[in-house]
């Protein structure tokens, strides 16, 4: 739990966080909502409905990012105890020009992202966030039976934001602390 703190408060994990938060928030905001901006319509409970949007990408992002940190902290304990062993192959040399750093970053994010690890993270937190957000977002519709064709859309785009939300979050702070073990 100390680990996850600490990588959860970290500044660069927050400002990122914050950044991805209002990237996904605002698209899926306006994705569930669109015909009630559009009709300036927005009622108490859409409203509500919409900061708790903003809130879902913020908390799954540091999720990821502190528990991928965590991951990668546990991992270098254990090989430096010689009970294990790094996931990198060989030690990473510092890029000489900005295209071998954008490159490098690239090639890192990609590693990470496809980890299984990361995967099943993201998997289970997609599900989870997912059935909440999809519930809480077209409640009345589920109720009701009359779901379209676009709620079903909405409802399926509302799982596959979480999971792509935790996968970066998580292969980015991965990165990061790769990189900078590189440049220690």
């Amino acid at each position: 739990m100390r680990l996850f703190l600490k990588h959860a408060c970290d500044p660069v994990c927050v400002y990122r966080v914050m950044k991805i938060a209002l990237v996904i928030g605002t698209v899926h905001a306006v994705l569930n909502h669109f015909d009630e901006i559009i009709a300036m319509d927005v009622s108490r409970t859409n409203l509500l409905q919409m900061l708790f949007t903003y809130f879902v990408p913020y908390t799954v992002a540091t999720h990821g990012s502190a528990m991928q940190a965590r991951h990668r902290e546990l991992e270098m304990m254990v090989a430096e105890n010689g009970q294990g062993f790094l996931t990198t192959k060989g030690p990473l040399t510092v890029p000489s020009s900005t295209a071998e750093t954008i490159r490098l970053n690239l090639d890192l994010l990609w590693k990470y992202a496809l980890d299984p690890v990361c995967m099943k993270r993201a998997m289970k937190v997609a599900f989870v966030v997912g059935s909440v957000i999809g519930i809480i977002n077209h409640f009345d519709e589920i109720i009701e039976g009359t779901l379209t064709t676009t709620n079903y859309l909405q409802i399926g785009i509302t799982y596959s934001i979480p999971y792509f939300v935790s996968t970066y979050g998580s292969a980015r702070q991965a990165t990061h602390m790769k990189l900078q073990e590189c440049l220690e």
